[in-house]
């Protein structure tokens, strides 16, 4: 029961604490580190690069028009085209 309890409570300061960021996500077949070495330097609108499993990474962006082109272009070898959502 305790350790039910603790999970609980990490979710909810989580949730708290920690707010959604507002963007489309994008999902490639790479590490969070290899996405970043990819993008250092260009931009693209991208907000924030998170682990989505091993050798998974999501990329929170708010690019559009050419620059959503140029992004995808970047990882289009790794793109996962299934992933692709809008939230905020």
């Amino acid at each position: 029961m305790q350790k039910a309890t603790e999970t609980i409570k990490q979710h909810v300061e989580r949730e708290i604490f920690m707010p959604e960021i507002k963007g489309d996500r994008l999902y490639v077949a790479l590490g969070p580190s290899q996405v970043r070495k990819r993008l250092r330097g260009m931009g693209y609108g991208v907000r924030k690069v998170e682990s989505a499993g091993t050798g998974r990474a999501l990329i929170i962006h708010t690019a559009t028009g050419g620059h959503l082109d140029d992004l995808k272009a970047l990882f289009r070898d790794v793109l996962e085209e299934e992933g692709t959502e809008s939230r905020g």
